[in-house]
């Protein structure tokens, strides 16, 4: 499991889209069992996710946080200045490689449970005192 964990990590595949991966390639080889490992990919899902949620925040999250609070759209601009993101060809926000050292996308899943389609950017609480920084230093210029 650690190598693929390091494989999917080279490949910037987030942590909460393993289970389901894991589980498609089972289904596969498994079919007869497709139902239990469906299961077991929700439940998993559900704790790699509850994880990572308890330990990063959304934009709006951050932005009801910092010492001058900041509107969730503001914030991510201000997130893109310091090289943290930039808005791919489909609008969405895409991290660079210092917005990976400091966050990561996470697949949403619904109130039942259920890997969704939605991805959401989440941030490690480390960039509150980042964005806290970067405003104090761009005032004083």
């Amino acid at each position: 499991i650690q190598t693929l964990e390091f494989l999917f990590d080279k490949m910037n595949v987030t942590k909460s889209r393993i289970p389901g991966l894991l589980a498609e390639g089972a289904k596969k080889t498994l079919p007869h069992v497709a139902d239990v490992i469906e299961q077991a990919k929700i439940a998993m899902a559900e704790n790699v996710e509850n994880a990572v949620e308890s330990q990063s925040f959304t934009v709006t999250q951050i932005g009801k946080q910092l010492e001058v609070p900041m509107a969730a759209a503001k914030l991510n601009k201000t997130l893109e200045s310091m090289g943290y993101q930039y808005r791919g060809e489909d609008k969405r926000w895409v991290l660079t490689e210092e917005g990976i050292e400091n966050g990561g996308i996470v697949q949403v899943t619904t109130k039942k449970g259920k890997t969704s389609n939605v991805e959401q950017v989440r941030w490690e609480p480390i960039v509150i005192e980042k964005v806290n920084k970067f405003v104090k230093f761009v005032q004083n210029l």
